[in-house]
């Protein structure tokens, strides 16, 4: 599974529920399968809940896609590999989403400098 393939996955998931439902998700490379994380604290940015969860997964020197609810109506996903992390942004209401290209993703710091 590529990053785009991942994207149109999560619009899937989408098309059943709705952003504000959506689960921090990762799919292990190669082939793995899906890992979904749940019972996050209410208190706890979904964006933080996914690098902590990577980091006690020991995933750093690993090769993995995920998605997380990045803010009220969308989702980011990512390709993460320990040279570089990719990002594509889903947004919209349901039936009406939009995946664009992020460049880069402020909140994202997992494997930079060992933050988590």
């Amino acid at each position: 599974m590529d990053l785009e393939k991942f994207a149109l996955a999560t619009l899937e998931v989408l098309e059943e529920g709705n952003v504000a439902t959506y689960a921090p998700t990762f799919f292990l490379l190669p082939d793995e399968g899906f890992r979904v994380i749940e019972g996050i604290p209410l208190d706890l940015d979904h964006g933080e809940a996914i690098q902590d969860m990577a980091g006690r997964m020991d995933l750093r020197d690993s090769d993995f896609l995920f998605g997380v609810r990045s803010g009220a109506g969308e989702i980011t996903v990512g390709h993460y590999t320990p040279t570089r992390t990719q990002f594509l942004l889903i947004s919209g209401t349901k039936g009406r989403f939009q995946i664009t290209q992020l460049d880069q993703c402020a909140w994202w710091h997992f494997g930079a400098g060992g933050d988590h």
